[in-house]
């Protein structure tokens, strides 16, 4: 698994990932009356896998990054870690909130005989 390197200096960013030899682009936006992080993730190309996600760590939020019908791209995820409730600049710290990816493998070691979409993330 990897966690991805975000930050929080910016209200609102973008940023280039590979991710098992395949480039997604992730936009992230702060917003204050909710309080939260919203991320976008899309190829390159402009293809969207997922638009307006609440990083939501404790909860469900996984996304299946072949839910596009694209060959190219793998049956990886992207899940959140840490806390449910979190200030901007928790983003990316150790005992904040984190975006992490896993495989496919991965995620069937981590959590066997489990379907991404269905399961909640605890945190540690």
């Amino acid at each position: 698994m990897k966690i991805l390197d975000l930050s929080a200096e910016d209200a609102h960013y973008t940023k280039t990932f590979t991710l098992e030899s395949v480039q997604y682009l992730v936009e992230l936006r702060w917003i204050d009356r909710m309080s939260s992080w919203y991320i976008d993730v899309s190829l390159v190309d402009g293809t969207s896998i997922a638009r307006g996600r609440r990083v939501a760590p404790v909860g469900v939020l996984v996304w299946d990054l072949n839910s596009h019908d694209s060959a190219s791209v793998s049956g990886g995820v992207l899940f959140a870690t840490g806390k449910d409730r979190y200030a901007r600049e928790d983003l990316g710290i150790t005992g904040g909130v984190n975006v992490l990816y896993a495989s496919r493998a991965e995620w069937d070691i981590a959590y066997p005989g489990t379907v991404p979409e269905l399961v909640r993330i605890t945190p540690a």
